[in-house]
């Protein structure tokens, strides 16, 4: 895994913990992007999982 590395995730799909122990996910490469590259592979896309989790997703989603 990428997080283990301390490198950028690329599908967004390891979460942890904020300093206010909110739900959070990792650091993202070019989370503009994450939903053209979670499609690509099979996985729903960013929005529902986060929602799924917990976790509010405000970025807004770009096709490459």
């Amino acid at each position: 895994m990428l997080v283990n590395a301390y490198k950028p995730q690329i599908y967004d799909s390891q979460i942890t913990k904020d300093k206010n122990r909110n739900a959070t996910f990792f650091e993202i490469k070019k989370p503009e992007y994450v939903d053209p590259r979670r499609r690509e592979i099979g996985l729903e896309g960013i929005k529902l999982f986060a929602k799924e989790k917990g976790i509010k997703w405000v970025v807004a989603q770009k096709k490459y």
